[in-house]
């Protein structure tokens, strides 16, 4: 399409600054029904690209409650030590959830589910640590998580660097060990 319309454009000549108003113009004759002769439409967008669109994250699903809008989930039943879930979820364009509110923890609690009997998943908080101060919680995306309903004596600091979340309707957050294996949630983000 674009070559017949390059091809037709060459065979026109055109006179800057020329006082005849027929040479400043594409002749009537050349357009017939509003296209081109190779049929273009003058109205038309261009045609998009051959490349199909794919998803952001192959294989995340759209949740009611996700958050923010546009948000998509993976659930991964498969135990893993938190920087492990954490490189899996990137692996594919994602990260390890950061839960934004209540509704989103009571809908992505749902998508993973524990083998054994841990009623716990691992999500996208960890102590930061590039400081000195134990207990100062960074989210994935950096900076402070805005939903932090920490459970009973939590957080109680230590060598508790990882942050999991109940698998339960309080959806509490705990911290706990990274190196300890759990189910996980990832999170990919419009």
């Amino acid at each position: 399409m674009r070559w017949g319309l390059a091809a037709f454009l060459a065979g026109c000549s055109y006179a800057p600054g020329s006082s005849n108003a027929a040479d400043d113009a594409v002749s009537s004759d050349a357009i017939v029904d509003g296209a081109t002769p190779d049929g273009a439409s003058l109205d038309a967008p261009p045609p998009p690209p051959d490349v199909p669109a794919m998803a952001a994250c192959p294989g995340y699903q759209a949740l009611a409650n996700g958050f923010p809008a546009g948000a998509t989930y993976r659930g991964v039943s498969t135990r893993m030590i938190w920087q492990t879930a954490r490189q899996a979820c990137q692996a594919d364009g994602g990260d390890l959830v950061v839960v934004d509110n209540a509704t989103e923890a009571g809908a992505i609690v749902q998508l993973a589910q524990d083998p054994g009997s841990s009623p716990f998943i691992w999500v996208g908080l960890q102590d930061d640590a590039t400081t000195t101060t134990d207990n100062d919680f960074i989210s994935v995306r950096g900076g402070a998580a805005a939903f932090t309903p920490w459970g009973s004596s939590q957080p109680n600091g230590g060598s508790a660097d990882c942050v999991l979340i109940a698998d339960n309707n309080t959806h509490d957050l705990w911290d706990f060990v990274c190196n300890a294996t759990q189910v996980f949630v990832c999170e990919c983000l419009p």
